[in-house]
């Protein structure tokens, strides 16, 4: 279930097939560098799975998967921020942490390669904001897949950044 690139997110509804949704029905988002908002269109149970995204680079470690059961209400609004691939190097230059808390690279050195970026985590939660900001509302945070490790390859020796988890 680790993912590779960006991360995702899924809800499929469990309840009852009526006029608005459909038994096994899905609702998905990508990633889009920004906040995305989920306005629950039937109340009932939703399997709920979340992927964070890569690491940067071909040996970027994958990102974690998280998945659940969930009660929702009708009209309840969630907020969603789908993880960013980590950036990867260019040469002794660090690459970028992905969208959504992933780290830089560490720099590089004579003949030595700068690593590649972290992967973002991917979030669903009741309050708004990037999963860095709901450190005191940890309690509106529903799910969280963990982004991958970023990695380096000189021309000699690869390294690879270790899978995300999730919670």
């Amino acid at each position: 279930y680790a993912k590779t690139g960006n991360g995702h997110v899924r809800f499929t509804y469990l309840g009852e097939t009526s006029d608005i949704c459909t038994n096994g029905q899905e609702f998905n988002f990508e990633y889009t560098g920004s906040e995305e908002m989920f306005v629950v269109p039937c109340g009932g149970q939703y399997k709920l799975e979340a992927w964070g995204a890569q690491g940067g680079g071909n040996y970027g470690g994958k990102g974690g998967y998280s998945k659940g059961n969930i009660s929702l209400v009708q009209n309840e609004t969630l907020y969603i921020n789908v993880g960013g691939q980590g950036g990867v190097n260019s040469g002794m230059t660090n690459g970028t942490g992905g969208y959504n808390g992933g780290g830089a690279g560490g720099n590089g050195s004579s003949g030595y390669a700068g690593g590649t970026g972290g992967g973002g985590a991917t979030h669903v939660a009741t309050s708004s904001g990037l999963l860095s900001t709901l450190s005191d509302n940890r309690n509106s945070i529903i799910i969280v897949a963990g982004g991958g490790g970023g990695s380096v390859a000189n021309g000699w020796n690869s390294y690879y950044g270790g899978s995300g988890g999730g919670y």
